[in-house]
């Protein structure tokens, strides 16, 4: 007995499928080896949540303390993901826990590939499944996404799902057994439907799967589908419901957000070979988004990588007759994922466009190749172990042997940088660096900190994160989202805004970095407890409002706070380990300049006087006709206490609301801009030209590509991106005349289309209503659209010969251009001037009138008037606010539309009279700015200091002469600044160039070489002659107008003017009328007081609240006998509920929006039953069906694994029973 134990094992070890997982095991676990390398964790980007792993953050509520100022779970599926991993797990450290998930990940991926496998074949081969195994988890897809969590599980989910639905779809009887593997499956992978696009995208092979077998169908099987997707919604209702909830209120805002799209990226050639990502072959900064992208382009490996693919195809087609179901199968998954992956690609990609455009919630495939890719992926490498099956049993000998050896040399050659970890990064690259993280000690002991001492604590992080910001760790670090919301818990939160999470509590936020001078009641608002500095957060690579330590310190001693906590210290030493690549000297250096020395991380605390609770009631209530960015300004219009209330209302119905007779009311007026500007216009960046054509008209291809234009031309769209989809579709025939050879009749007819198209997007434009954008945000967005149909008329014409063609004088595209013009300058005459703003009130009375913009507040003297109004009262009669000026006062009348023009005083000019400066040749030759001469006219050079006469320049092509450059110094620039350059020139022969660089050290005196080196080039432009007819100097003058923004750690400026010749031609060039000046941007309010008198007498009631959990507080009120409003700092949503004593619903009517994000609710003595004292429960009502949800889902889950318990002992006990009587 004590052999044969062993020796049973030993048969079980030596089976060929055991040592096949074993030997797969032992692989995996090397290749996760070498994925980390040395590094503690795998995280950056959208992969930043990893930072998680191993924390208790697991919780059963559906609003989510960590989104800033709270807010709906977005994620309520990943609930059994990195929470549950992590509270059953806590015991693991991180590294550990990470390498082990990784580890089961691509473990359970293989056996469900296996699994598939075992499908077409009963025996164990070898020779088809370990080279299919290895491409299908190890293949130039998987290299786009080396740790992303969901598509890692959608990865090991996938086969796994699909097995075992065919093998459902498959059953003449009632298969609750393979029903209830499915339900498991889908609950062990529940995270994946936190990617909505990738869980969708499950159900598609499985939809194709019923289509195919529709012939087959019986009882049997609708019964098991039906019976399938019934328990897989009640069982998935605990999730579902809240990803509803949350996309029904928020999602709108969220999907208006300009989200990336890569429709139709890559091509069909590249996507047969796995590739078609949308960077594949693009670049950022110094490096390219994929550098092993060339490894796949080498001449043997893109043999290689085709060779498979006709492998596949050629010899997967042959089987025997009782596989030939699933095979069709896979081969027709193999087409249609092929389709998805291109999406609006030729030919067939109009029907992708179609979708995408028209069918609701289809804009989350905004990247097929990645939201499809893995179903090619799988069906390919199920179709190649078909081949390899097959091709297996046409060799005989040892030519199987070698055949099997090349196969698998070809799979492991192809998956080279994948298996070798060359797709993690792990470059510095600016703003991008290593994916291989080890967190520094001072962010552990920051966590350490606030977990013992803080309990829902609300921690302003600054300086201002830009989504995808990196952090000077020694191994760096970058992230989707603040570094610091993995390292705070105990109930508090973050407040940041890098990433929409549905809600207006980001722009409140934003505010804070966006406005110099913060009133201190702001941080009440938002009940900011503490402020970290993240002085490890690289600054030189994020946004404008990011702002670099030295300015940071400034932003923060203004607030008035207290600093309580230093963490980490930027020594010589650990500075010198950070990682700098920075090409630019003077930003490379800027890194040590501005932390050496420096604690990585301060934290600061806001004086308690300085702080509202969560829950109180206001002192004062404002009405502000305004936005969420001009919420600072209302508190700064007048000495209000940090406990008010501001209500933003919309400006366009100033006059259909009651008001509260005490409360304030402000209106701030709509900047009205000069509607067009001819002189202005100048073709835009984002414009394509040459719009890109694909089709040849002459092909029988382009009768399909004019189908979908008329499909595109009938469909719904607003008049704007009608005209804007007419005007591509004119570039269109222009690029396709310009690029094909076209018979003389084609080309005609493509003209008379062009010609007919512009008409058309010319009289859309000319039939939208006038109170359609004159009353609105989208006025800019009209005469933008005006501009771009000009100029792209324009340039069409002058790029296609008119002259040759024969129009109507109605069809003639010049003649529509000229009309169009006229008709342009007619309607866009304004009455408006520079500074012009509009607005209306909402009741008669009498208004102050108030002028703000820090810059101008300087310049305007005192009892100055700025505004065209007739006031009743001017001067210094009111008390002037900090960064206001009093304009007067004056009577309105509710109703009427006012116009109002300020003329406020000039801005300063930076550049100062006196002599211009002449870089020497030395310097021109070192400088590392891109607009040095011998990079704008390749063939010249900088000539030394010989003096050189006119006749030996004018001859001379290769020679420019000393004088061709000057410079100035721009006085008192400043950093994060608009500013204006504009000046007047005349250009006789050759052609002169203007260039605007900014250094982030301060100007010397005098000015050094090393000055002279640009941080950055901020306006760049050149002009050639600009007048060819010469009559005269006053026609040939010329203007130019620019506006630019410094950057957020510039210290200093220069402007360059520059001159070249012609060839053999002696450069003549005047500038005159130079200016640069600061861009005003004054804000125009006009203010009347509510009766304070009203509330003189007025005792608040006292109130003391508890929290129960983040959906329930509990608030006890005393003295509450009066009408009064209580605010709670928590995201607005209609769900919070406020309940006397528990039970009796205060009317929803009551509660509104307060503060730009928060809710308010107005009790009335009749509401409480004019009750003295007593309790009020605020309650998220959502949770409650959350919770009825969870149940409901556990219950049937649980049921179903009950049932099949029972069903299969019943069938045990049958069988038992049949047995004994046999």
């Amino acid at each position: 007995m004590h052999l044969v134990l062993p020796f049973k094992i030993k048969q079980i070890i030596l089976k060929p499928e055991v040592l096949f997982f074993l030997g797969a095991a032992i692989s995996i676990a090397v290749y996760i080896y070498i994925l980390f390398g040395d590094a503690e964790l795998l995280a950056s980007g959208d992969n930043y949540t990893y930072l998680q792993l191993g924390k208790k953050i697991f919780n059963l509520y559906i609003w989510d303390i960590s989104i800033p100022l709270g807010g709906i779970t977005s994620s309520a599926p990943n609930l059994l993901g990195f929470s549950l991993c992590s509270t059953l797990f806590n015991f693991l450290p991180t590294a550990v826990l990470q390498r082990t998930l990784f580890f089961c990940l691509y473990f359970i991926g293989l056996v469900g590939f296996y699994k598939l496998t075992r499908l077409f074949s009963r025996g164990f081969y070898m020779f088809a499944l370990l080279p299919s195994t290895v491409l299908f988890l190890f293949n130039a897809f998987g290299s786009l996404n080396p740790f992303s969590f969901f598509p890692m599980m959608y990865q090991a989910y996938l086969p796994f799902s699909l097995y075992y639905f065919i093998k459902l779809s498959r059953s003449n009887s009632f298969n609750f057994s393979c029903i209830l593997k499915l339900l498991a499956m889908a609950v062990i992978f529940t995270p994946i439907n936190s990617n909505p696009a990738l869980s969708i995208t499950i159900f598609v092979p499985q939809a194709l799967y019923l289509v195919l077998s529709i012939k087959k169908m019986n009882k049997a099987i609708i019964l098991n589908i039906l019976a399938y997707y019934t328990i897989f919604t009640l069982i998935n209702l605990w999730w579902l419901m809240p990803m509803l909830y949350y996309y029904v209120e928020n999602a709108s805002r969220v999907f208006n957000s300009g989200w990336f799209t890569a429709l139709s990226v890559g091509s069909l050639y590249q996507n047969f070979r796995f590739i078609g990502q949308w960077g594949w072959y693009g670049k950022h900064f110094l490096y390219d988004y994929y550098p092993f992208h060339n490894w796949y382009d080498a001449p043997v490996v893109f043999v290689i990588g085709y060779v498979l693919v006709i492998i596949t195809i050629a010899f997967s087609f042959r089987k025997k007759a009782s596989f030939r179901k699933p095979q069709t199968f896979f081969i027709a998954l193999f087409l249609v994922s092929l389709f998805l992956a291109g999406g609006s690609r030729p030919p067939f990609g109009y029907v992708y466009s179609l979708l995408f455009d028209h069918l609701p919630g289809f804009k989350i495939f905004r990247e097929p190749f990645t939201k499809f890719g893995e179903l090619y992926v799988l069906s390919f490498s199920i179709l190649f172990y078909i081949s390899l099956v097959n091709i297996r049993e046409k060799i005989r000998g040892k030519w199987k042997s070698i055949t099997f050896i090349l196969v698998l040399f070809a799979v492991l050659i192809n998956a080279k940088p994948v298996l070798l970890g060359e797709h993690v990064w792990s470059k510095w690259n600016g703003s991008v660096r290593t994916s291989r993280v080890n967190i520094p000690t001072y962010w552990k002991d920051f966590e350490k900190y606030t977990n013992n001492n803080f309990k829902d604590a609300r921690i302003l992080a600054t300086p201002k994160f830009y989504y995808g910001g990196a952090w000077n760790w020694i191994y760096g670090f970058t992230s989707a989202d603040d570094v610091a919301v993995n390292f705070v818990d105990n109930g508090s939160s973050i407040l940041r805004n890098p990433i929409s999470s549905g809600s207006y509590a980001g722009e409140v936020i934003d505010n804070v970095f966006r406005v110099a001078d913060l009133p201190k009641n702001y941080l009440a608002l938002l009940s900011v407890d503490y402020i970290l500095q993240e002085n490890d957060l690289d600054w030189r690579y994020s946004g404008e409002l990011a702002l670099p330590p030295s300015r940071n310190d400034l932003a923060i001693n203004r607030l008035g706070v207290e600093k309580i906590k230093e963490f980490g210290e930027f020594t010589t030493k650990y500075l010198s380990k950070i990682p700098n690549g920075e090409t630019n000297t003077s930003l490379r250096q800027e890194l040590n300049t501005e932390l050496a020395g420096r604690s990585a991380l301060i934290l600061y605390e806001v004086p308690e006087n300085d702080k509202l609770p969560r829950f109180y009631i206001p002192k004062n209530l404002v009405y502000s006709w305004s936005t969420i960015r001009e919420l600072p300004y209302v508190l700064q219009a007048s000495n209000y206490a940090k406990e008010v209330g501001v209500f933003i209302k919309d400006k366009n119905v100033v006059d259909k609301l009651p008001l509260e007779d005490s409360a304030d009311r402000i209106i701030f007026g709509t900047r009205k801009f000069s509607r067009f500007s001819l002189q202005d216009l100048k073709w835009k960046d984002g414009w394509s030209w040459p719009v890109v054509v694909n089709t040849d008209p002459t092909s029988s291809l382009y009768k399909f590509v004019r189908v979908k234009e008329n499909i595109d031309k009938i469909l719904p769209r607003s008049p704007l991106d009608k005209a804007d989809l007419l005007l591509w579709l004119a570039a269109k025939r222009v690029a396709e005349i310009t690029k094909y050879t076209i018979p003389p009749k084609l080309e005609d007819q493509l003209v008379k289309d062009y010609t007919n198209l512009i008409s058309q997007s010319i009289e859309v434009l000319k039939n939208v209503p006038e109170n359609k954008w004159i009353d609105d945000d989208s006025e800019r967005d009209y005469w933008g659209m005006v501009g771009k149909v000009l100029k792209y008329v324009e340039r069409s014409n002058s790029t296609l010969s008119l002259s040759g063609y024969s129009f109507d004088s109605n069809s003639d595209p010049r003649v529509l251009y000229k009309d169009f013009l006229v008709w342009v300058y007619e309607v866009a005459s304004s009455v408006c001037g520079e500074y012009c703003y509009i607005f209306k009130v909402p009741e008669d009375g009498k208004y102050s009138v108030y002028i703000g913009d820090d810059a101008l507040s300087k310049q305007i003297p005192i009892g100055a008037k700025l505004a065209n109004l007739e006031y009743t009262e001017t001067g210094n009669q009111k008390n002037e606010m900090a960064g206001w000026h009093y304009d007067g006062d004056i009577t309105f009348k509710k109703g009427t539309n006012y116009a109002v023009n300020l003329t406020p005083p000039k801005a300063r000019n930076l550049i100062d009279s006196g002599e211009w400066l002449i870089p020497n040749s030395a310097t021109l030759g070192g400088s590392n700015a891109d607009f040095v001469m011998q990079n704008i006219i390749p063939g010249y050079y900088v000539l030394g200091s010989d003096n050189i006469s006119l006749l030996e320049e004018a001859q001379s092509s290769l020679v420019m002469w000393n004088d061709t450059i000057h410079y100035r110094p721009l006085k008192d620039f400043e950093a994060s600044k608009e500013y204006r350059v504009s000046f007047e020139y005349l250009a006789d022969s050759g052609g002169m160039g203007v260039v605007i660089v900014e250094s982030n050290s301060p100007i010397q005196n005098p000015i050094s070489d090393s000055q002279l080196l640009s941080t950055k080039v901020l306006v760049k432009a050149e002009f050639g002659q600009s007048c060819s007819d010469k009559f005269g100097d006053s026609d040939c003058w010329r203007a130019y107008k620019n506006v630019f923004r410094s950057s957020n750690n510039a210290k200093s400026a220069l402007l360059y003017i520059y001159a070249y010749p012609n060839v053999r031609e002696v450069s003549n060039v005047k500038v005159r009328n130079i200016s640069i000046e600061e861009v005003l941007e004054p804000l125009l309010m006009v203010k009347k007081d509510g009766n304070k008198l009203m509330n003189a007498s007025l005792t608040l009631p006292n109130i003391e609240f508890s929290e129960i959990n983040p959906t329930k507080y509990k608030v006890n009120v005393s003295k509450g006998n009066v009408p009064y409003d209580l605010i709670f700092s928590e995201s607005y949503d209609r769900g919070w509920r406020l309940y006397l004593e528990g039970t009796k619903l205060i009317p929803n009517s009551s509660h509104s929006v307060v503060n730009g994000y928060a809710n308010l609710w107005h009790i009335k003595p009749e509401d409480t039953g004019n009750k003295e004292s007593y309790t009020m429960i605020v309650e998220f009502y959502p949770q409650r069906i959350y919770a009825i949800c969870i149940i409901l889902s556990l219950s049937v889950f649980l049921m179903a694994i009950m049932y099949c318990i029972v069903a299969h002992t019943i069938s045990l006990f049958t069988a038992v029973k049949i047995n004994s009587r046999l």
